[in-house]
């Protein structure tokens, strides 16, 4: 190796080891024999991190033709010093200008200030074979883009699976054992520690217990090395009474949220049996402990989401902790902390209302050490302000605040602190005051809230705390305007069906709330969400809208809004007024969806099943004007990042690409990134071609055009309202009477299956795509009027409502993997149902036209366009959103035309179509393309062959083929 090479490399290190404080006795340069039972061998540098993975770095300059190979050798081998298996190398190729640069000071500031280097990541997967990030090209970034690779790559996918594997096997156990041990349970220890966790009592609940108690023994063995405490070993054999009193001696000095519940349920438990649990639960801490990975957010985080027993009914889902160093990234960017100066680090205040297990405040505290610690400042020395001042975290699961406090002490865990403003919310009606409580929303209108779990027991051992109210309780303050950061992924319980369960949802029913009490609740929102004037609420969209109220009230100017919520918000009729919010008080807004090229993943949370945005902005001085639209950009990735470096690369990726582009990361193509506005760019949620969009986007506005040449064909366009009255929605219409009552609401009807051969009162109730091969379609339920109370038939009722019932229908539920048509037509009047809308033209002569148009392939993409894209292949068109679906204008057609459109019509009404997914393919379906473009429209031939290209492109959608078999291959 040259001088210059070796002067280089030194530098490099010094510099590592500025920019991230922790590191400075941990890089290693130009280490001989580094390499076990290799003699002379040498690694460029060692990064070897205390408790995580060592990462090795390979130089080379110039064009660095060897550099890869040499990173590639280096994997899979054990290093000398610490017997530690190498899993991660970073390939590192260094400018040629370097060699210009004479003496090690010179080197050092260059790289210092801010020179750039390319670099991939090669490691060794989950299954062990080697993995290269990116696949093919180099990351290009500085020094700190390096460290941030380093810190992140330091901690091992093989070593998280692992762990996470051990861990589930030994709460699965100890809780199959305590299930075992009450047998009958006469004490009814099992409900007690139900109550405690606010759970129901299952052994799901169980398992919830054995996971806190395994944190706990986890964050004990932690401590020990730093607060003087008996360790784990110490205390053998354990018994519930030395554990108990050791806890008490760690509250005493900090981490009441940690292990305040954990005691409560370790109280409970008979001592025979809590020694035997408290022993195995020992035994894979230590195993867990030899892994290096006890800090991890990704283990207990996962362990603790799964086993939350109510969240379906709250509707909230598992942040992956890649997802969230992702949205942190982004967040962190536009926060922008000025590092330079500590106090203006310590003031921030950053808040996530819905913390769940805290993994977005972790991700988000992460990330703004990590930028304090590459200005070269010490991170340790500022937890201490961090943890007391600007972390503020509510939920309503005890469960999830004992974590999310772990994993914001873990950082530094040597570190002691008074108390924290993580707060385990009231939730429901309180036993003492009976007064009501709906969590985090009550601060909808409160500038403060009471630590709930200082009721049980003071955080501090001297009692000192914040502010007082009359009482003695300490109170958190959260003032409006006044937070920096607001990062959430909220719950989004709406009110409705729920197909998890077999009953209706309502908001506030987890938790074992009442009927009555959940009332309450909706009447004490109801009265909080008045302060919020032009705010985002909405019913149909549920509590995530008053979640974006509060983060908005919260925010102060120049604040940064950061949440992960369902992607009806792109275009839902119902998320309206959250998208006008946004357009009305912030800048740098982005949308990022998802669309998982090759997997079935559409969402950033663990196990949710419906597709998911993340939507960032910074909160503006003044309301934008009436009329005035905000420049938004929407990002679709084609990948669910899988570790956090891939995350942050990621992010950095997005945030780089400030036009309408394609996103990169080397030479990887990872997305897609439109920039538009709110009113026009929600197609784009879910959309893996921008030209796909671009195209849909421009017929919408009436020009037809292909991309494919210079020619473009203008379209007359309009909305549906301007050609159609659609009928009621199918709850006004009729219900399902599934246990044989007549239900007295506000339909008259009760649907049935068809059993008559002319029924009074037809109906197209459900979609059959089995059925509906044709234009023509035949009705599939019939009506039966319900009796009023006196039993007499509600025949009035009937009439007015029937009165909607007409031919032509439309299907709001369009499976494009299944569905065939978009529009059908019976042969006589019917009404319209679940799926299916009734549709009543303005003018009969423009029937066949709408018929035609609307299941050709151009009809469908403004479906696909106009829907929300929530599911894979099934964009929802509600009946609120009906009416702005674009859609040929019929009245432009001259009468030619219109007579034109019944001949075609009754050329195609009965030919059998493919699912539309498979539009590419269906030989039908281009017979009407080519009908409606060349024969009904009069364009030339030629649009024909761009029409053929648009139609393949459109089906290689995920969101179109649902990654279906039938896709293009």
């Amino acid at each position: 190796m040259s001088s210059i090479e070796t002067t280089f490399n030194t530098a490099l290190a010094e510099v590592l080891s500025e920019k991230h404080p922790a590191w400075r006795d941990a890089v290693i340069t130009e280490e001989t024999g580094t390499e076990r039972g290799a003699r002379g061998r040498h690694y460029d540098l060692v990064v070897m991190p205390v408790g995580l993975d060592p990462v090795v770095i390979e130089t080379e300059f110039g064009e660095a033709r060897t550099v890869e190979d040499d990173a590639r050798c280096r994997l899979g081998k054990v290093l000398d010093k610490t017997g530690d298996t190498v899993l991660q190398v970073v390939a590192m190729r260094v400018p040629d200008d370097f060699r210009a640069i004479s003496g090690a000071k010179n080197m050092r500031a260059a790289i210092w200030g801010g020179a750039k280097f390319e670099y991939a990541l090669l490691s060794h997967d989950v299954d062990g074979t080697m993995a290269r990030f990116p696949q093919a090209g180099w990351i290009a970034g500085d020094a700190d883009r390096l460290v941030g690779l380093i810190e992140r790559a330091s901690t091992s996918v093989r070593k998280i699976a692992a762990s996470l594997k051990l861990l589930q096997d030994a709460v699965r156990s100890q809780a199959t054992i305590l299930m075992d041990g009450l047998g009958a349970d006469p004490a009814g220890i099992r409900e007690k520690i139900a109550r405690e966790l606010k759970q129901t009592n299952n052994e799901q609940t169980m398992r919830m217990a054995m996971a806190i108690l395994a944190n706990a023994l986890t964050f004990h063995a932690v401590l020990s090395e730093k607060l003087g405490i008996k360790n784990l070993r110490e205390l053998r054999p354990l018994t519930p009474s030395k554990v108990l009193d050791e806890w008490e001696t760690i509250m005493r000095i900090n981490y009441y949220p940690v292990y305040g519940v954990a005691s409560e349920i370790l109280k409970l438990l008979p001592a025979t049996l809590a020694a035997k649990m408290l022993k195995g639960l020992a035994s894979a801490v230590g195993d867990l402990i030899a892994l290096s990975l006890i800090r991890s957010h990704d283990l207990y985080g996962r362990m603790f989401q799964r086993l939350i027993t109510d969240r379906k009914l709250l509707a909230t889902f598992y942040t992956l902790p890649e997802s969230a160093t992702l949205l942190a990234e982004l967040g962190c960017a536009l926060l922008n902390p000025n590092v330079k100066d500590k106090h203006a680090i310590t003031d921030l205040r950053v808040a996530d209302f819905a913390c769940g297990t805290g993994t977005l405040l972790s991700a988000a505290y992460q990330g703004i050490l990590s930028r304090y610690q590459r200005a070269g400042h010490d991170s340790e020395k500022i937890h201490k302000a961090m943890m007391e001042n600007a972390l503020i975290a509510t939920d309503i699961m005890p469960a999830g605040v004992h974590l999310c406090v772990s994993l914001l002490s873990a950082m530094y865990p040597q570190v002691a602190i008074k108390q924290t403003k993580v707060i385990a919310m009231n939730y429901g009606r309180d036993d003492e005051t009976g007064n009501i409580y709906i969590g985090a929303l009550d601060l909808l209108d409160r500038e403060f809230t009471r630590d709930l779990l200082y009721r049980q027991r003071q955080i501090n051992g001297d009692g000192n705390g914040d502010a007082r109210v009359g009482n003695g309780q300490p109170v958190v303050p959260a003032e409006h305007e006044s937070f920096d950061w607001v990062i959430m992924n909220p719950p989004f319980t709406k009110q409705g069906a729920n197909g998890n369960t077999d009953k209706m949802v309502t908001s506030f029913s987890a938790l074992g709330v009442s009927a009555g009490d959940r009332k309450d609740m909706r009447d004490r929102l109801a009265g909080a969400q008045k302060l919020c004037n032009d705010g985002a609420w909405h019913g149909k969209a549920g509590l995530a809208t008053n979640f974006i109220d509060l983060a908005h009230k919260k925010l102060k100017m120049g604040g940064i809004f950061s949440i992960i919520i369902p992607a009806a918000f792109a275009a839902g009729e119902a998320w309206k007024k959250s998208r006008n919010l946004l357009n009305k008080w912030y800048d740098d807004l982005a949308v990022l969806s998802l669309v998982s090229v090759g997997k079935n993943t559409n969402a950033w949370s663990a196990d949710s099943a419906n597709a998911e945005v993340m939507v960032l902005g910074r909160k503006r001085k003044s309301a934008r004007k009436n009329g005035e639209s905000a420049s938004v950009k929407f990002a679709t990735v084609n990948y669910r990042p899988g570790t956090h470096y891939e995350a942050s690369v990621m992010a950095e990726a997005i945030r780089a690409t400030n036009t309408t582009d394609t996103i990169k990361i080397g030479k990887d193509i990872a997305g897609e990134v439109v920039i538009s506005n709110f009113r026009d760019g929600g197609g784009m949620v879910g959309c893996n071609m921008p030209q796909v969009f671009r195209f849909a986007d421009s017929l919408r506005s009436g020009v037809l055009d292909f991309g494919t040449s210079s020619k473009t064909y203008n379209v007359p366009m309009a909305v549906m309202e301007d050609l159609a009255n659609r009928g009621l929605a199918n709850t006004v219409t009729a219900s399902t009477a599934t246990d044989g009552r007549e239900l007295f609401d506000s339909s008259p009807f009760i649907v049935e299956e068809i059993y008559e051969n002319l029924p009074e009162y037809p109906a197209m109730w459900w979609t059959r795509s089995a059925d509906e091969k044709t234009m023509v379609i035949q009705p599939n339920a019939q009506f039966r009027v319900k009796k009023d109370a006196d039993g007499n038939p509600r025949k009035s009722h009937a009439r007015r409502v029937w009165g909607y019932a007409s031919r032509m229908k439309f299907l709001r539920d369009f499976g494009i993997g299944s569905n065939r048509i978009v529009m059908g037509l019976t042969e006589k009047a019917s009404s319209g149902g679940r799926s299916w809308i009734s549709l009543t033209p303005h003018h009969g002569n423009h029937e066949s036209a709408m018929m035609l148009w609307q299941n050709s392939t151009l009809g469908m993409i403004m479906h696909w366009l106009h829907g929300i894209k929530a599911k894979l292949n099934r964009p929802e068109i509600s009946v609120k959103l009906l009416p702005s679906l674009p859609l040929l204008d019929c009245r432009k057609l001259r009468d030619a035309q219109l007579k034109r459109s019944h001949e075609l019509f009754e050329q195609f009404k009965n030919r059998e179509f493919l699912p539309a997914n498979e539009a590419y393919r269906d030989s039908v379906r281009k017979e009407l393309d080519r009908a409606v473009l060349v024969e009904l429209l009069g364009l030339d031939k030629s649009a024909l062959d761009g029409m053929e290209q648009m139609r393949m492109r459109w089906c290689g959608e995920p969101t179109v083929h649902g990654f279906k078999a039938t896709r293009p291959q």
